[in-house]
């Protein structure tokens, strides 16, 4: 039992160490927020936006709408969207609402970062070298009104990769749905908000970002194909001395599950993602701890690594050694649950953070608010047997249906803007 006591100190103490960040970065950008979220004024650019998308249909539509609402130049922004492997009438929708559509059809290589390579190389191939960045999106995300103004001030004030916020469309439909919101608030907000202080590389996580023309140019393209495309490419440019910001005030939305099985499905992925690039950056990433980047490098390898397997396996040797004490059964059932409320409450600690500091981001009833937020653990303890089962199962792209038609107008609605004044002006 010794052994096994040894070896769980080991694992704990490594855990503790990856994982340093989730309670530093938050810290350092609730006590420092200003430093990251005013954003200099410079001058417009050229963008495209691009949206893979496939089967979307139903929320297409009011993406692009949301686009061309921007109080941005509508001259300065071009949309193109990726119909992949669409059977329903996508493409029409696309171009209905504006949209320059491509389509492509290929049934081996599936997944994001094939279809935004070949999207990418489709503008490129039609427009040259004429923009100064690429906005990415997924077909189900919708655009505060001064989203791109922001995001240019960010990006031509010196950042190569910026991010935005993350919001949710439909935070108060379960607890599943207000699990993931909380989650983006977290990362998005704090994490990275803590991380842009601390220049640190921020995460990209999956959309809502843009890329410099520069950047593409310099790695050929979206060069990026494994279940998580989004992390490959944040540990590379991190790895790659590419800087990748935060414009913390500029939010958009997007849909999130609501069903337990499409959940499991998804972050299974996302998992299996981690490993392809744990299996790929692993080496690099860990050499440059030791070099005057030391944080980056530590960040980036943190990230990667499948921290959640060791936390499955450190609860595997804790159940075994409480059991195997003389303690007694109610000794043991004591110690358990004292251990599982302990966690419970330090996620939840988290989970009520992220909802406060949101409050009135959140489109939900207060008492709601509140209630949903008390599951957050539970959201974020699935990622245990999730990282564990990941480890071991094969696991393939899939499609996620959205069903959540809500406009940029209906958002405005409930945040109880000035509809008729911000959006007086005919859809460009």
């Amino acid at each position: 039992m010794e052994v096994l006591e040894i070896v769980n100190k080991i694992i704990s103490l490594t855990v503790s160490v990856l994982l340093v960040g989730n309670v530093i970065y938050p810290l350092v950008a609730i006590l420092f927020r200003k430093k990251y979220l005013t954003c200099s004024e410079r001058g417009k650019r050229r963008y495209a936006v691009m949206i893979c998308a496939r089967n979307e249909e139903a929320v297409i539509g009011n993406l692009i709408e949301s686009i061309k609402l921007q109080d941005y130049p509508s001259e300065l922004v071009d949309i193109y969207v990726l119909a992949d492997n669409c059977t329903d009438n996508t493409a029409v929708e696309a171009r209905k609402s504006g949209a320059e559509v491509f389509a492509r059809n290929n049934k081996t290589k599936i997944g994001k970062g094939y279809a935004l390579n070949y999207l990418y190389a489709k503008i490129i191939l039609k427009k040259g070298d004429v923009y100064d960045g690429f906005f990415v999106f997924d077909a189900d995300n919708l655009l505060s009104k001064d989203y791109i103004t922001k995001m240019n001030r960010s990006f031509k004030g010196g950042m190569n990769v910026v991010t935005g916020i993350r919001n949710s469309k439909n935070f108060g439909d379960n607890w599943i749905s207000a699990g993931y919101a909380i989650g983006w608030i977290f990362q998005t907000a704090l994490l990275n908000g803590g991380r842009s202080v601390l220049g640190i590389p921020c995460f990209v996580n999956g959309t809502g970002f843009l890329i410099g023309a520069e950047v593409l140019k310099q790695k050929g393209g979206w060069n990026y194909f494994t279940l998580t495309e989004d992390c490959e490419f944040t540990v590379d440019c991190a790895l790659s001395g590419i800087e990748i910001g935060i414009c913390a005030d500029a939010e958009f939305y997007d849909e999130q599950p609501t069903s337990f099985r499409v959940a499991w499905t998804q972050r299974l992925r996302w998992m299996r993602g981690k490993y392809q690039a744990f299996g790929k950056y692993w080496k690099a990433s860990l050499k440059g701890i030791f070099s005057k980047k030391t944080l980056v490098y530590m960040d980036a390898f943190s990230n990667i690594f499948p921290a959640g397997f060791l936390i499955f396996v450190s609860a595997v040797l804790t159940v075994i050694q409480i059991a195997a004490s003389s303690a007694g059964v109610e000794a043991f059932i004591i110690s358990l649950v004292s251990i599982l409320v302990k966690s419970y409450l330090s996620m939840l600690i988290l989970g009520l953070v992220s909802t406060a500091l949101w409050w009135n981001r959140i489109h939900e009833k207060p008492l709601r608010k509140i209630f949903l937020t008390l599951f957050y653990p539970i959201h974020i303890a699935l990622y245990i047997p999730i990282t564990f089962t990941a480890a071991f199962k094969s696991v393939e792209w899939t499609p996620i249906k959205h069903n959540v038609t809500k406009s940029i107008r209906d958002i405005s609605k409930e945040e109880k803007l000035p509809v008729a004044e911000i959006y007086n002006e005919k859809v460009r």
